[in-house]
């Protein structure tokens, strides 16, 4: 099936109202997200970003995929991960607060939400779990689209949380031309130093999904 981010790529004349579910990130938008916005980079965000969803859209007739922060891996070889039996954690010395790890799911499922496990017992940081899709053209080479897809910043807390996060624009997998990863920052933006340590850590990541 074809994903909203192959319908951006055509002209305008051609364009899906889907297109509508997408508008651009700024360049100090996106780099909150450890991504860049340049002559050949366009970073889109799902419309409905930051939409809290009721804590029932993980239930029911939806399936579910659960992803292990053991998963994780830094973004620059500066990113120092350490995981204990409470979720895994960007070490205080890092320079670099992201890390990713892969979503895979097959073509023709529809993502409808997200939900974060962490634990925070920090005054001024703040833990992001981003989901982030990377598309280019099926068979011609192109530029990449980048588009968040979906974040969730957990309120400032003294311990465990869990919150969830529907998503609501058009997600259909296309492994034909797209990538899905899952993207955490360990801390704010802005801080320095940039991680959060040991009082902010990341215990699971959970999606729920459905067939087209």
């Amino acid at each position: 099936m074809t994903t909203l981010l192959s319908l951006i790529a055509v002209t305008a004349a051609l364009a899906s109202p889907q297109s509508q579910d997408r508008v651009p990130l700024t360049p100090s938008e996106a780099a909150a997200y450890g991504l860049t916005v340049g002559p050949q980079e366009t970073v889109w965000r799902n419309a409905d970003l930051g939409n809290v969803g009721s804590q029932a859209l993980d239930k029911g007739a939806v399936q579910l995929l659960s992803l292990s922060p053991f998963e994780l891996r830094g973004s620059t070889s500066n990113t120092f991960l350490t995981m204990t039996a409470e979720g895994r954690y960007c070490a205080s010395g890092s320079t670099g607060p992201f890390a990713d790890m892969q979503l895979q799911l097959a073509d023709g499922q529809r993502i409808t939400s997200m939900r974060v496990w962490a634990f925070d017992n920090t005054a001024s940081n703040e833990l992001t779990v981003s989901l982030i899709e990377r598309c280019t053209p099926n068979v011609a080479p192109g530029n990449v689209i980048t588009s968040v897809v979906a974040a969730i910043t957990p309120a400032l807390s003294n311990g465990n949380v869990s919150q969830i996060t529907a998503i609501g624009a058009i997600n259909v997998i296309d492994n034909d031309i797209c990538t899905y990863t899952v993207r955490t920052r360990f801390g704010a933006v802005g801080n320095d130093p940039p991680c959060g340590g040991s009082g902010l850590r990341l215990q699971k990541v959970r999606f729920g999904y459905e067939l087209q």
